[in-house]
Order: structure tokens, then sequence, then C-alpha cells
């Protein structure tokens, strides 16, 4: 994770109170009131106030210390907290208290190495409660962004440009491995899975963009309860 530049960036990109299109679907599709919510790369805390705001109890984590600690004094409290720690090493992170009905992930994957993501995937079943959902929005091979600036050596799909990493998945390898995750006799059930534009416009000024993004939901199930297959 480039830990200088999102620095940089919420010096001057405090909390926007507009939540994100993704967090809404999310929310009215596939969460109930009093779900308990881990959000991995929360950035400025727009998501995670605003699931807090709706209901959700909401635990919400970046390396960004400065950030979580501005997060926490303006938007903190029982049901809304920040927690500084690398969201691809959950078993490192002590405060947090497992089982979620939710791991919400929003342009927070593209942001780590494919490495990184096997490692994170590697302990979500262990952080998600019976029939728990995995949210994730990241950018895919379709992006206008893809292959712009420097490739990374040895890593597939992954560029810096703008001095900013970012790694593309493609649709089809992000739903092989979020299938091979498992825990016991608990797998994940794809119930919602497109890469397409219309989930995250973008509008400054008179700039205006509707790129291509990918949309995976999945439900942690256990087949010995007749859970999915």
């Amino acid at each position: 994770m480039d830990i200088q530049y999102w620095k940089d960036y919420y010096k001057s990109h405090k909390h926007n109170a507009a939540n994100s299109r993704f967090s809404a679907f999310v929310r009215e599709n596939y969460l109930k009131p009093h779900a308990r919510l881990l959000e991995l790369g929360c950035g400025n805390g727009r998501d995670s106030v605003y699931f807090a705001k709706s209901a959700i109890d909401t635990t919400a984590i970046d390396q960004i210390q400065d950030e979580m600690n501005y997060l926490n004094d303006h938007f903190g409290n029982e049901s809304c907290r920040f927690v500084c720690g690398d969201f691809s090493q959950l078993k490192h992170i002590d405060s947090l208290r497992p089982p979620y009905n939710c791991i919400y992930s929003r342009f927070s994957l593209h942001s780590i190495t494919y490495v990184q993501q096997c490692e994170l995937f590697a302990q979500i079943p262990n952080y998600l409660d019976y029939d728990g959902i995995l949210a994730i929005e990241t950018r895919g091979v379709q992006n206008s962004l893809y292959q712009k600036g420097e490739r990374i050596q040895d890593e597939e799909n992954a560029f810096i440009y703008e001095s900013h990493y970012r790694r593309f998945v493609t649709l089809e390898d992000l739903l092989e491995d979020i299938r091979a995750m498992h825990s016991g006799s608990r797998s994940f059930q794809i119930l919602y899975a497109k890469e397409s534009r219309g989930f995250a416009p973008f509008t400054q000024g008179d700039r205006y963009e509707d790129d291509y993004f990918i949309r995976v939901i999945a439900k942690l199930t256990d087949l010995c309860r007749g859970g999915g297959k």
C-alpha cells in the first residue's frame, strides 16, 4: 500500500458525507439492521459513517493513523470504530471482535498485491459469521486505467500510475479465488458478480466519468447445514 500517497491524499480529502453507491447497494440488499460489519481500507470513512448511521455496527480499518484518529474524534462511537492496521493481516489486529455479518471492501482490493490478497482471503472465513456476506468493489481489466503507467515487475496486471499503485483483477480469477476460500465445511456461494459501468460514476466540476468496475457479493455457507454448493 502507498502509505505516503494516502497520507498526502487525506490531508486534503477529509470525510465526505456522500456515501458510495456500492455501500447503499450492500445495505439495501444484503444487510439486516444491527448487523456487524468490518470494512477493509475505509479511507476517509464516508461509507463507514453511512453504515453506522444506518444501524449497522461498524468497524473500519485503514493504515493511516492520523486519519483514523481524525475519524474516531469526529465520528467514533459505540457503533462506529476506526482501527489503524494492515487489513491484509487481520490476525494481527487485536482489537477486532469476530465474527462479523459482512466484510466490506470498496476500492481497497486493487491497492494490495496478489500475495497480500491470498493472505487476506486465507483469513476472511474465520472472521465471518454463518451466512456472512463478503462484498467487494474493485478495478478490473476493463477499467480505463488498466495498463497505464509503469508495469510492476513480477506482478500480473499491476502498475504505478501518477505515483499510485493499482492492481487490476479479472472477474473470473477473482470468483475462482473467492470460491476457493473455506474454513472446515464452510465455503462461499456467489450471489452477485458483474463488471460494468454505472457502479461508480464520478463528477467533479465539469468532469464526468463512468468507468468499468467489478462488483462481487458472496455468502459464506456451511455445507453441513445445507447452505449452498
